[in-house]
């Protein structure tokens, strides 16, 4: 649910330029997935929306299948890992959740700022993690903070962790739900643990937008 967040998409379509690479190394690759997450064939399909044939077929020795480009992005998207084959795909749609930034810094987009108060601060990020991806926030996309805006429960949230977590994730989202400051992720086994909301937590500001820029496979 993406709450009271405005939702953008960019005219601008990226581009993706695609060499994949062998049927071997791609089964592997996908194997190695697997076996990492102690998942099915099924289980990954269903993980990262694709058809449990097309999991089957990729990773059948004799079949003569070809992955396609666009499931090679899904299933690194989801997973965090650069598939096999040189890739043009922009690195930050593949960021694992554990990245140690769940955030970057970057120009608010000047298309955004017409659409909100001149007077408000207003911070742009680039999302790098999916501790929020079930809220529908996933890695690539731009979230904009409000620093004027109080939260209130259900708002998306920016949270400095910098003096609880010396050199590690710096400022990350988090979903408002007092007492806790709370991640939403598929994996619950690399999900991040909530945060209690206490003097120690600086909370940035509030998501006012979130901006989406739509791909498509060259």
């Amino acid at each position: 649910m993406m709450h009271s967040t405005n939702v953008i998409s960019l005219s601008r379509a990226l581009a993706v330029n695609w060499n994949t690479g062998t049927r071997e190394q791609i089964r592997d690759w996908l194997q190695s997935i697997m076996t990492e997450r102690n998942m099915s064939p099924i289980e990954l399909a269903k993980f990262v929306g694709v058809s449990p044939t097309t999991i089957y077929r990729a990773i059948d020795v004799g079949s003569e299948f070809t992955t396609t480009t666009k499931t090679l992005e899904k299933v690194a998207s989801k997973v965090g890992r650069q598939p096999p084959g040189p890739s043009y795909l922009d690195a930050h749609h593949i960021r694992p959740l554990n990245s140690p930034s769940g955030l970057e810094a970057i120009d608010v987009p000047r298309n955004l700022i017409t659409l909100t108060a001149d007077e408000h601060r207003l911070l742009a990020y680039r999302i790098l993690d999916r501790s929020l991806e079930l809220e529908g926030y996933l890695p690539g996309d731009i979230v904009v903070i409000d620093e004027d805006v109080a939260p209130s429960a259900g708002d998306i949230v920016c949270v400095d962790l910098s003096s609880q977590r010396p050199g590690g994730a710096g400022r990350v989202l988090r979903l408002f739900e007092p007492p806790y400051l709370m991640s939403r992720s598929i994996d619950r086994r690399v999900e991040p643990a909530p945060i209690l909301l206490d003097r120690s937590v600086e909370i940035k500001g509030t998501a006012t937008a979130m901006l989406r820029e739509m791909r498509k496979a060259s």
